[in-house]
């Protein structure tokens, strides 16, 4: 496994002081752009490109808050898209790095009609975003309600457009009844009221003079994690080499597949005096997030 120091060409980073337990603290998040075509690593002009596009569609949703998660999670920013360009009633979506998968189920818009739902409208693109799965007060206020969400041109919906996929006995992937189910996406958790609130934290005088203006320290800290369960690790990071696959994601390969590029990253501290050598460490660092962007077979590690 090569290893990468974080002055490598290739890399770039980001650097945040904070207050924790009465100390300051400086989080440093080192990232590097890879291909999901090909095992390797992209110039970084290139990567950036693709998440700007990619995320810019879905309003923007920030990279990473630049504190290390609690555990590694992957994280995809793109749409589904009909079976070789073909507009079709309905698509399989997979993504999967390394034991982590997650399966959507991506159905064309229908009307909500009495006695019963019109047919679906076909589609070619269909972004994977939480406007397009199901509403949930708390967890996704700006879903779908079904028989109440207007969609321009077109009418009430009947039903989320994109939602997790289910499997019968034979792997045969079936649709939930309409309006059933949670939200699906592979986007970062909306950050809702009731999320940022879940964190608890006291926010009161030993705060304003120990922690402010970062987080309490009886905040719950893994709540960085923003991606939902099926894209998280367990108490781990990312090891760098997991095999990476993307199934009707891109609008023209019906499959990308590839691997993480196996790098290992370096965080080298240097420590002086006025008049002493410089004395190195090595910080602690892992691999937390994996970022996809399969409209432009494009990924970013961030550690």
């Amino acid at each position: 496994m090569p290893t990468l120091e974080i002055s490598s060409p290739g890399l770039w980073q980001t650097r945040l002081v904070y207050r924790r337990a009465g100390e300051d603290r400086l989080a440093i998040a080192v990232m590097a752009g890879f291909s999901l075509r090909e095992i390797g690593l992209l110039e970084p002009q290139e990567a950036l490109e693709a998440a700007l596009e990619a995320l810019g569609e879905h309003g923007g949703p920030a990279l990473d808050a630049g504190l290390p998660k609690m555990e590694g999670e992957f994280l995809m920013a793109g749409a589904a898209f009909a079976p070789g360009g073909v507009p079709a009633e309905i698509a399989d979506v997979s993504l999967s790095v390394g034991s982590l998968r997650r399966d959507f189920l991506v159905l064309g818009a229908r009307e909500a009609k009495e006695p019963v739902p019109g047919p679906p409208r076909k589609f070619i693109r269909q972004p994977l975003s939480w406007k397009a799965t199901l509403y949930d007060q708390a967890a996704n206020p700006e879903g779908i309600k079904a028989g109440e969400t207007f969609l321009e041109g077109f009418g009430l919906l009947a039903g989320p457009l994109v939602q997790e996929a289910v499997f019968d006995a034979a792997g045969r992937t079936l649709a939930a009844p309409m309006g059933a189910g949670a939200p699906a996406s592979p986007l970062p958790l909306p950050p809702t009221p009731e999320r940022i609130a879940s964190g608890g934290g006291t926010f009161g005088g030993a705060w304003r003079t120990l922690d402010s203006p970062g987080y309490p320290a009886d905040y719950d800290l893994s709540l960085l994690n923003s991606a939902q369960k099926g894209q998280r690790l367990t108490g781990a990071y990312f090891k760098g080499d997991e095999r990476v696959v993307c199934v009707r994601v891109h609008p023209v390969e019906a499959r990308l597949e590839s691997a993480l590029p196996g790098a290992r990253l370096r965080l080298l501290i240097g420590r002086s005096g006025p008049e002493a050598e410089t004395s190195w460490s090595e910080a602690q660092s892992g691999l937390d997030t994996v970022w996809l962007f399969p409209e432009r077979a494009a990924g970013i590690l961030i550690w």
